[in-house]
């Protein structure tokens, strides 16, 4: 069986939802290879986003203290 490396980045991120007036924790995975990501519910503990495509973010943008869009949110 052969194992499958693969680089990604996991940052702990959060979110201000203006509805509810909270601000959501999640960790956001980003793959580069194929430039996607997910994301996990820390409170939920449940995926959030499943792996998929974002447009217009790359690793070079990936650093604390960045904002970043991720599906209009």
């Amino acid at each position: 069986m052969a194992v499958v490396k693969e680089d990604r980045f996991v940052f702990k991120v959060e979110w201000y939802d203006d509805q509810a007036a909270i601000i959501r924790e999640y960790l956001f995975t980003f793959y580069p290879k194929d430039s996607t990501a997910e994301m996990y519910d820390c409170k939920m503990k449940r995926i959030f986003m499943k792996r998929s495509g974002v447009l217009g973010v790359t690793a070079r943008e990936l650093f604390i203290g960045s904002v970043i869009t991720v599906h209009t949110r």
